[in-house]
């Protein structure tokens, strides 16, 4: 009964060492799947914005070294 339980939810039977591996590669996969959307959100967010908007930064004024929005998403 257990090992048909286990493959029904796609995790191994066995030692418990085995269910903390499973568990971990399906929270990691659940991440990563999490952040490919945000990313996929964000850049349609933007999609659109003119290049004056994505050139935008604070500038001089308040940090030389601060990025343009074009540049940070860029890393995103």
């Amino acid at each position: 009964m257990w090992s048909i339980l286990c493959s029904a939810l796609a995790f191994p039977s066995g030692n418990s060492e085995s269910w903390r591996e499973a568990m971990k590669d399906q929270f990691f996969a659940d991440y990563l799947e999490r952040l490919e959307n945000l990313q996929h959100r964000l850049h349609k967010e933007v999609q659109d914005l003119p290049a004056e908007t994505m050139d935008w930064s604070p500038g001089p004024a308040m940090n030389p070294k601060m990025n343009s929005v074009a540049v940070l998403l860029g890393v995103i």
